[in-house]
């Protein structure tokens, strides 16, 4: 039955001797996730995926009072390639072939970590700027400004919102956005 749930399922899965930390089982995602070949993967322990620095919070993690099956705070681990990937983990203790062990599920959040860092990059510059920013839709309508665009141009972001970013032009400068946009 486990390995019907390991080897076939979508997620990166591993197991490890909760004993010594070496891994005892580990599914094709894992595999791809991490770079390793199979017999290269079960040759390894837990802290072969830290970096030096980062044993600190593999030891952490273990002291924590996580509740089984919930997905901890995102972990630095490092693949074969050397490159580092965050991820969050969810264990589970049981005995597998014999041994008390930890069946892990793991969940790549490395994307959707950077994504959040620039969107916080983004945010920071766009209320600290102090030159007027408009968001627009595709079709130029305006979806939302920075403080600076309302002081200067006397208008409150209500009535800028939903109206045209060409409609705030004149002339020549209309007939330039409108090609622009």
């Amino acid at each position: 039955m486990y390995e019907i749930l390991i080897k076939s399922n979508p997620e990166p899965i591993f197991i490890y001797d909760e004993e010594n930390l070496r891994f005892i089982e580990v599914n094709d995602a894992a595999l791809l996730l991490y770079g390793y070949k199979r017999e290269e993967f079960l040759q390894m322990d837990l802290t072969d995926l830290y970096s030096p620095e980062d044993i600190q919070n593999l030891l952490e993690t273990s002291e924590e009072n996580l509740k089984e099956g919930e997905f901890s705070k995102p972990y630095r681990h490092r693949k074969k390639n050397g490159n580092f990937i965050y991820v969050q983990i969810s264990k589970i203790k049981f005995k597998y072939e014999e041994k008390e062990s930890v069946f892990n599920t793991v969940k790549d959040v490395t994307e959707h970590l950077e994504l959040e860092k620039n969107n916080q990059l983004y945010k920071s510059i766009f209320y600290s700027s102090s030159d007027l920013i408009f968001l627009t839709d595709t079709s130029g309508i305006i979806t939302f400004v920075n403080d600076v665009v309302e002081s200067r141009l006397g208008l409150s972001r209500n009535e800028l919102q939903k109206s045209s970013l060409t409609s705030l032009c004149e002339g020549e400068d209309r007939a330039l956005l409108n090609s622009a946009v």
